[in-house]
């Protein structure tokens, strides 16, 4: 019912993000022009007339030393001799790499630490509340155990409710009327609930009362713990790999209490919050280089915009408005290096097919089916005409 609302704030989002990647794109391409126009770069293997020896390219030699990054700033102002490590700046023009193995090894244990605080909150918030508070988790139950039985419901299907599942049954009992019997959030993509069908069974088998609620809640906690990592992986890409900040971006979204208690629900939010982090992560790898795209990055790209299109219908048109950038921005960017704009727009039409094309074969005629069922892909119109409601 809040897809617009959704929706909007998502375009917000990856238009940030895409302004984000731009400007560090950009403010990379001035660094190398001045490193090649500046008079004191000195050329590759120039001599340096401070140390006598060969300079790399990008270090200024003679009295250019002290505006040089790499060059330590407290000899510069205070004069003696640099020790240790700034001795070998001072020779090179180069500090050592800021991210190196031990630093990237302690960033990831970071990240590891983060989710599983993560995980560790959301699944404290999923077994203490009780069963069924949220009212969507009847329905979403009743999706999850329709198709775990081979079957593909509609919003009016009243699923089968196994005959150990007492709470769900108790709480299916007391619904204000029928309509809160049914699935009335069949108009979602089946991708969750078909991850989700080997914990159904497991609840079958282990007959649990509430016919795999709690199972469903860690899962969505899972599927939300993986929307935090491609947070981190979104930032890393976009600060050109500062694991410090990807670490701090990563444990904000991780720490946001407002997730716990929604991603601690038997609900689909967990998938498609990580099906919309991961597309625009893709989105954002191939816009390092939108004229020249590497088959790996295209395929990343296909495959999140599958998940993301069986996540949710907000997801699929967060992939839809990603993959409109990256064709949009490989147009842009050929037609900028000479090429010819009909070869220039049968390019950008291409990347958009391999990108959207797994997607549409896998669940494009869901979205068929929803429009031929409902009047729209994701049933906005019906609902509100279901539950009488004018907004």
């Amino acid at each position: 019912l809040g897809i617009r609302r959704d929706l909007a704030t998502e375009a917000l989002g990856i238009a940030a993000v895409v302004v984000a990647a731009r400007c560090n794109a950009g403010r990379e391409r001035n660094h190398t022009r001045r490193c090649c126009n500046d008079p004191t770069y000195p050329a590759v293997h120039g001599d340096d007339s401070r140390t006598g020896g060969p300079s790399r390219v990008g270090a200024p030699s003679g009295s250019s030393w002290h505006r040089w990054p790499g060059y330590p700033r407290r000899v510069a102002q205070f004069g003696g001799e640099p020790r240790g490590r700034d001795r070998d700046v001072r020779a090179t023009g180069f500090r050592e790499p800021p991210t190196s193995s031990g630093r990237a090894t302690l960033v990831l244990v970071g990240l590891a630490a983060v989710v599983a605080a993560f995980v560790g909150i959301g699944a404290f918030h999923a077994l203490q509340q009780p069963p069924f508070a949220p009212p969507d988790e009847t329905a979403h139950v009743g999706y999850a155990q329709e198709v775990a039985s081979g079957r593909l419901p509609e919003i009016r299907t009243t699923p089968v409710v196994p005959a150990a599942a007492n709470q769900w049954r108790a709480e299916r009992d007391s619904a204000a009327d029928e309509r809160y019997v049914g699935v009335w959030v069949a108009n979602h993509p089946p991708l969750h609930y078909v991850a989700t069908a080997p914990l159904i069974w497991a609840s079958r088998v282990l007959d649990h009362p509430d016919g795999g609620l709690m199972l469903m809640r860690l899962a969505n906690v899972a599927f939300a713990g993986l929307g935090v990592v491609f947070t981190f992986l979104l930032t890393l890409q976009i600060t050109r790999r500062d694991g410090r900040v990807a670490l701090l971006a990563a444990a904000l979204v991780a720490l946001v209490p407002q997730g716990h208690a929604s991603f601690s629900q038997g609900l689909n939010d967990g998938l498609a919050f990580a099906a919309a982090t991961a597309v625009t992560w893709a989105g954002v790898r191939c816009l390092a280089r939108p004229a020249a795209l590497r088959p790996h990055d295209l395929a990343v790209l296909a495959g999140t915009v599958a998940v993301a299109f069986g996540a949710r219908a907000v997801s699929m048109l967060v992939a839809v408005a990603v993959v409109g950038v990256v064709a949009a921005f490989h147009l842009r960017s050929s037609y900028r290096e000479g090429r010819p704009l009909r070869e220039c727009a049968a390019g950008s039409l291409g990347i958009a097919a391999i990108a959207l094309g797994p997607a549409l074969v896998v669940f494009g005629w869901f979205y068929v089916r929803n429009w031929a069922l409902y009047g729209d892909i994701g049933a906005s119109s019906y609902l509100l005409e279901f539950f009488e409601r004018t907004e």
